[in-house]
């Protein structure tokens, strides 16, 4: 796999057949794509490689930058380009370029797959030469860029997004912008892999390491444009050599699935299924990089093309490796992941299964076929639809099998690392450490914490409301809707609560954590008779709330996740719930926020939450660093100086502590 044997000659007549294949092979994904197309995306799609190749005029809406380096190489505008333009942005007068400057456009991601869905962007990669481009003209292109995108988005709700790379820069695995993640940085190598076997090639130049023939030494494709030039090859200037790829090394796999992890900690699911590719490039690195199995089956004269789908064959890797180890419920999770990415609603899985081939879509078609064959039609679908069952409590328990895959791939890595540390050389334990620490924080489910959350949340909501409710099981808890209460009651049997936890104070805090309750919004609070909780008291208590921790942004360092855990906040509710003001504290609630950003609750009665905000304090003044602490009393106790009162005794008691441990210290000095 190193690239170190002789090159083969390459042959015209073979040349030519792996042309066509992959021409073809781009064709059949471009209608893949188009025919999952809404009209305003197909329009769009028609009408982006003009609106590059030219500069234009009098769009509403769209401000004109004439001076922006425009043209695509080898690019003859069809009808359907024309028409898309006139269409979408009606009397607009194009200004043509005097020279291309863009020499390739390309698509990359999940169009024309499986994968593609209603919410799939357009992530386009502008290849260009820097070499050619001045300061001014890359400052003009990109705010031509910019401004399409926005237009786009603004007036036909489609969501494009240009990058641009320097072929020289590319071509030594030298990524700049070529995603909103910056994936292609953290990468390296495996980023090209991704790129060569999910691009879609728009317009322009074609990558000269699709006519190459799979298994083509490495070491010996750098010379192989000059001696395709020097036999008269046909059609060359149809292609662009951005650097060939049959291998990458250890520490590019590793580091990889390091950032993967790091990547999970905020869409799991999104996740999964690279992190199964990475694990299988890791742990079997012989079975050579996916692009040279899609590139294989491609060039292959007798194989069929419409049956190649990148994603799938991703799916199909982490899968068998998976398979092949044995690990089962790891297979289940790739197998979600596939299914959930596809968009097909696990209600609809059922439908998929018991219905005629004929009545169904060609997408629905190919996942049926594959849910066949793993003989999909018990446990693992009912536990897929966990994910979007009514009780949120049965969600999460099926979201906690997702968080503990990556517990476990981390701690795979960290093996990896111990045994190959004369390889990772990049890769330090601190490295470890700190990702490690990170991912427990989000992942790991304990008493007491609180959890962040990692689905979609309609983050504009303008309606909350919050019930004292009994789940499926017949336990009580307080509910989380978004919409008024009649809203929620009018669609209960289909509204999913956003969480249902069984402490109150403990849904405040989620709420304010996971930026789901913001000042302003409509809130709505339903209890019981009897339960001495109040709209008011929480409503209250979530602006305090708010104020303090959604205020205070504090983001972990790598030196804190290096360091031991330490308290750098505590938020104190005397007499929370209680159904008389008895003009003492009798019990708090105290949360705690420290320094690897974690929040747990805890209720105390007084005196023990005393002794124990007291012995952190000293713990933290002797180790150097302060706690902050905040007081809040609920309105319903109707005591000021409750909040007064719980400092005061803290400080007493911080008295009493100190003085018992000089009592100590000096009759150990005694007796010595």
């Amino acid at each position: 796999m190193s690239g170190g044997l002789a090159a083969p000659p390459l042959i015209p007549e073979q040349v030519r057949r792996q042309r066509y294949r992959f021409d073809m092979f781009n064709v059949a994904r471009i209608y893949g794509a188009v025919s999952l197309f809404s009209p305003a995306e197909n329009t769009v799609f028609g009408a982006v490689p003009l609106l590059l190749h030219a500069n234009y005029s009098g769009i509403e809406g769209l401000k004109p930058v004439l001076d922006a380096p425009a043209g695509i190489h080898n690019f003859i505008p069809r009808e359907l380009h024309l028409k898309a333009v006139a269409e979408i942005a009606p009397g607009a007068a194009a200004h043509p370029a005097q020279e291309p400057k863009i020499i390739s456009l390309a698509l990359i991601g999940s169009l024309g797959t499986v994968a593609q869905t209603h919410k799939s962007d357009f992530d386009y990669i502008l290849f260009i030469d820097k070499e050619e481009f001045s300061q001014t003209d890359l400052f003009s292109l990109k705010r031509k860029l910019a401004a399409i995108e926005q237009w786009l988005y603004s007036r036909h709700r489609v969501e494009a997004h240009f990058f641009l790379q320097d072929i020289s820069e590319f071509r030594l695995n030298l990524f700049g912008e070529t995603d909103r993640e910056n994936v292609g940085s953290a990468l390296g190598k495996l980023f090209k892999d991704e790129f060569y076997r999910t691009a879609i090639w728009v317009a322009g130049r074609k990558p000269l390491w699709w006519i190459i023939p799979p298994d083509y030494p490495e070491l010996e494709a750098a010379g192989l444009y000059t001696a395709l030039r020097r036999q008269g090859m046909e059609g060359l200037e149809e292609y662009i050599d951005l650097g060939h790829l049959i291998y990458a090394e250890e520490e590019e796999f590793f580091g990889a699935a390091l950032w993967q992890i790091n990547k999970a900690l905020g869409s799991p699911f999104k996740s999964v299924l690279k992190m199964g590719l990475l694990e299988s490039y890791l742990f079997n690195p012989l079975a050579g990089l996916l692009c040279e199995e899609v590139k294989r089956r491609v060039l292959d004269p007798a194989g069929p093309l419409e049956e190649i789908d990148p994603y799938i064959m991703m799916f199909e890797r982490s899968n068998a490796f998976y398979v092949q180890r044995g690990m089962m419920k790891e297979v289940t999770l790739v197998k979600w992941a596939f299914i959930l990415k596809t968009g097909i609603e696990p209600d609809d899985i059922d439908r998929l299964l018991r219905t005629r081939t004929e009545m169904l879509s060609p997408k629905e078609q190919v996942l049926a076929a594959i849910m066949k064959r793993w003989g999909w039609q018990g446990d693992e679908a009912d536990d897929l639809q966990q994910l979007f069952a009514h009780d949120p409590q049965r969600r999460l328990n099926s979201l906690g099998r997702v968080y503990r895959y990556f517990i476990d791939a981390y701690i795979r890595l960290s093996d990896y690392q111990k045994t190959h540390v004369d390889k990772l050389t990049y890769i330090t334990r601190d490295d470890m450490t700190v990702l490690g620490r990170k991912l427990f924080t989000h992942f790991e489910q304990v008493p007491g914490k609180i959890a962040f959350f990692h689905r979609a949340i309609p983050a504009d909501a303008q309606k909350l409301s919050l019930f004292l409710e009994k789940s499926v099981r017949g336990e009580r808890g307080w509910a989380l809707y978004t919409g008024s209460p009649s809203e929620v009651t009018a669609g209960l049997s289909t509204v999913q609560p956003l969480n249902r936890l069984k402490s109150l104070v403990d849904m405040m805090v989620w709420m304010i954590i996971n930026a789901i309750w913001k000042p302003g919004i409509k809130f709505y609070f339903r209890s019981e008779k009897g339960i001495p909780y109040s709209q008011e008291d929480v409503e209250y208590l979530l602006n305090k709330l708010h104020a303090y921790f959604a205020g205070y942004h504090y983001e972990p360092s790598r030196g804190d996740y290096l360091g031991e855990r330490a308290v750098v906040r505590v938020f104190v509710i005397p007499n929370f719930g209680l159904a008389e003001s008895p003009g003492e504290i009798r019990r708090v609630d105290m949360v705690f926020h420290d320094s690897w950003g974690e929040f747990r609750h805890t209720r105390m009665g007084i005196n023990p939450a005393l002794m124990e905000m007291a012995d952190m304090l000293s713990r933290a003044e002797l180790a150097g660093h302060k706690i902050d602490l905040r007081v809040s009393a609920p309105p319903s106790q109707n005591d000021p100086r409750l909040e007064r009162e719980f400092e005061y005794s803290l400080a007493k008691t911080r008295e009493a502590l100190e003085f018992q441990t000089t009592r100590v210290r000096k009759a150990t000095l005694d007796l010595t």
